[in-house]
């Protein structure tokens, strides 16, 4: 699958691209926070059959209020674990978004 194979079958889950190709989910099929935000690598050719989680390069979740006292968290970076304690800090979102957020994380944890 090419990259862009890849971002449409995340599109197909209700990510949202966003014009420089990067992808969101909150739910809602919009790009509105609180959402997570994924960047697939360029690495992002995945073979037929294989998960589409693999291409993932980056995962993090915003709640929009980054210079406000809020933010959010990287859990993937550079398409490895960013954060070792990502259970426990896993984002307050609703329960789609937690699902998507565990999909991706079950791949990258227990393979």
């Amino acid at each position: 699958m090419t990259r862009d194979a890849v971002s449409r079958a995340f599109r197909a889950r209700g990510w949202v691209r966003s014009a420089g190709g990067d992808l969101y989910y909150n739910g809602l099929r919009t790009t509105t926070h609180p959402h997570l935000h994924v960047q697939i690598g360029n690495y992002g050719m995945v073979r037929v059959g294989r998960n589409i989680q693999l291409a993932v390069s980056m995962m993090a979740w915003s709640d929009g209020r980054q210079g406000q006292g809020g933010g959010g968290r990287t859990y993937i970076l550079d398409g490895e674990v960013n954060d070792p304690n990502w259970q426990q800090n896993a984002p307050p979102v609703n329960s789609a978004v937690h699902t998507e957020f565990m999909w991706i994380m079950d791949y990258f944890t227990t393979g």
